[in-house]
């Protein structure tokens, strides 16, 4: 969990932690780089805010490395409107999650993104659909 709030990641460690994962946490990006690399890990939970690089980029460095493209990324992010949804895909994120978040909501998204991140729709067309729907009347 990537945030630079340390409550959001705590939150998000208790939650986890009582469905029986294991969280590792980072409230920077730089932090985060080193911890996902050092440690493996099965999905990146990360805020788009943080206090020294955006997560939005940190999402593209994430997808530029071979050792890391692959893994399942979810936005946690308090970005709610399209323009961020679609920025979000595009950077690579597989799902994107606005807060505050109803508390059911976690880990069933949680859930969803591990089991189905190898067959998750390309980024293009996520990241199209959320524009469509920006568009319709």
């Amino acid at each position: 969990m990537i945030d630079d709030e340390q409550d959001n990641r705590d939150l998000v460690t208790w939650n986890l932690g009582r469905a029986g994962y294991r969280v590792r946490q980072a409230g920077s990006g730089r932090a985060a780089l080193r911890e996902v690399t050092a440690h493996p890990i099965d999905a990146v939970l990360l805020d788009i805010r943080l206090p020294d690089m955006d997560g939005l980029d940190l999402c593209r460095q994430l997808r530029a490395n071979p050792e890391t493209r692959d893994l399942p990324i979810m936005i946690v992010s308090a970005y709610a409107d399209c323009d961020s949804l679609a920025a979000g895909y595009e950077a690579g994120a597989d799902d994107y999650l606005t807060k505050p978040y109803l508390r059911g909501e976690l880990l069933p998204r949680v859930l969803r993104l591990l089991r189905t991140a190898p067959v998750l729709a390309p980024v293009g067309a996520v990241s199209a659909a959320v524009r469509a729907v920006n568009r319709l009347p």
